[in-house]
């Protein structure tokens, strides 16, 4: 796996195991303590509202969840803190409602992490908390009026945005919100029936090519796929559909499909790599993604299901999952940052799952030191991510914030444009640029757009015939109220 050393940190990053529990404790109780402060400062309901991002995955309602789960806690302080914690959660929870309601008209699939579906959802299970039963029905209706357009041809099967996504809302619902399954059995029945016909199909389309081919067939007796691609994975593929059918197998057994349920779970374990982590995508021997999305980590969670489900096979399971354990241990620290998704925290997550059962109780112990790791280092680790305090997503420096408020910018160019503006922050930029002979003239205009609206345009004229060289290097300084720099160098070659 000698990628993995561009792509994890070495496991000598990861803590001891610390000798008082009670100390590790706290120390991540005050971690959690200091992310609600930065919540206030640096998202706000206010600022949330302005993102327009309502989803659990992304957007305000992953707030409002990870407020609602944390007040569930049994710790001391966070019992004392419950009420504090709901509150935040509901005022999270109102705002992904009204970015939500515009959108609620069900013309899509709408599943947990990423339509609004999930956002009823999470609001549901704020409003069960506090014993509004009524509210909480109410929410769940909401959240039910995306069920017809879960049983349309041609919506996909995958959790993140298909069939299985909404039946994982309707399982969240059921656990935390007061739903009935049965009351809504010819929604999770029907839409159980069209994956399962769907997954029968592909494999049969693709044993039939395999067989044209003269290739040896992959021996799915399922498969699904996500843009013409066979994924394996969480996300978009088969271990996160795979993980909710287990969670409905009664339905499966009785629809007559469970041998073909377990052997499309036998048939993952086939074409694991050597190390015991899972390729991408079906085909693929690339061994270098650890993630939920795409990994053993969303593995753990469908193999761990599988050795619930299938006790006369359990211990052959839990092989394979102390097997991912071990890939996730080893290469688990990922340099992209610390979200769930295909971060460290999601990987730390992967081990509590396998924790669940008796025989593996010291997975705890590993996940503690993932999420002291993700303590100690999240506020200096580089990588930028997609959105800075979503669920599944981190933009790992602390201090690396959205710029809404007024920034002022000086700019120097090695041609002599200089303009300083107002002072709250400071950027400089340099550009160097060096030609070769002159024989094609090349001239752009580039404009720049400063946060109080004025507009600036540079136009620069090159002339040259091979080879075209720049070269940039900027730093910039943000005195309050810490200061950081960050020093980049690009060199861009160009032959005409």
């Amino acid at each position: 796996m000698s990628v993995h050393e561009v792509r994890f940190l070495p496991t000598a990053w990861l803590p001891a195991v610390p000798a008082d529990h009670a100390a590790a404790h706290r120390s991540l109780t005050n971690e959690l303590i200091r992310i609600h402060g930065d919540l206030d400062r640096f998202y706000s309901t206010k600022q949330a509202l302005t993102t327009g991002d309502a989803s659990v995955y992304t957007g305000a309602s992953g707030v409002a969840y990870m407020y609602w789960r944390v007040a569930s806690l049994e710790a001391p302080y966070f019992a004392e803190q419950r009420e504090a914690l709901m509150t935040k959660a509901e005022a999270y929870s109102k705002v992904a409602l009204r970015l939500a309601k515009p959108h609620t008209k069900p013309t899509s699939v709408s599943t947990l992490l990423t339509g609004a579906a999930g956002v009823w959802a999470v609001a549901a299970a704020i409003a069960f908390s506090r014993n509004e039963t009524t509210k909480a029905a109410a929410y769940c209706k909401e959240a039910l009026a995306f069920a017809p357009t879960c049983v349309r041809e041609g919506v996909p099967s995958e959790l993140l945005y298909g069939r299985a996504g909404f039946l994982s809302c309707l399982l969240f619902m059921a656990a935390h919100a007061g739903l009935q399954l049965k009351d809504v059995g010819e929604i999770v029945a029907g839409s159980v029936q069209l994956i399962l016909q769907d997954g029968r199909a592909l494999a049969e389309t693709d044993a039939a090519a395999d067989n044209a081919a003269g290739r040896p067939c992959a021996g799915f007796p399922l498969m699904w796929q996500w843009h013409d691609k066979r994924y394996l994975g969480a996300a978009h593929g088969l271990c996160g559909i795979l993980t909710v059918l287990l969670h409905l197998r009664s339905l499966v057994v009785a629809l007559g499909c469970d041998h073909q349920l377990q052997g499309t779970i036998d048939a993952i374990l086939h074409v694991r790599l050597p190390s015991g982590n899972l390729p991408s995508s079906l085909g693929s021997t690339h061994d270098r993604l650890v993630h939920w999305c795409h990994g053993a980590p969303g593995f753990m969670p469908m193999v761990c299901a599988a050795a619930s489900a299938y006790t006369d096979r359990c211990h052959e399971y839990l092989e394979a999952a102390a097997a991912a354990a071990v890939v996730i241990n080893e290469h688990g620290l990922l340099k992209k940052g610390f979200g769930i998704c295909h971060g460290v925290a999601g990987n730390g997550l992967a081990l509590l799952c396998l924790s669940q059962n008796p025989a593996h109780l010291d997975m705890r112990t590993n996940a503690l030191r993932f999420g002291m790791h993700t303590h100690t280092h999240i506020h200096t680790n580089t990588r930028t991510h997609t959105n800075t305090h979503s669920l599944t997503h981190t933009r790992t420096h602390a201090h690396v914030r959205a710029h809404t408020h007024m920034q002022i910018i000086t700019n120097t160019h090695a041609n002599n444009h200089k303009h300083t503006h107002t002072p709250a922050h400071t950027h400089t930029y340099t550009h160097m640029h060096s030609h070769t002979h002159t024989t094609l003239t090349h001239k752009r205009a580039h404009t720049q757009m400063h946060a109080h609206g004025h507009a600036h345009i540079h136009t620069y004229t090159h002339a040259h015939t091979h080879k075209h060289k720049l070269s940039l290097s900027y730093s910039i300084s943000h005195p309050h109220p810490h200061t950081h720099t960050y020093t980049c160098r690009l060199t861009h070659s160009y032959t005409a």
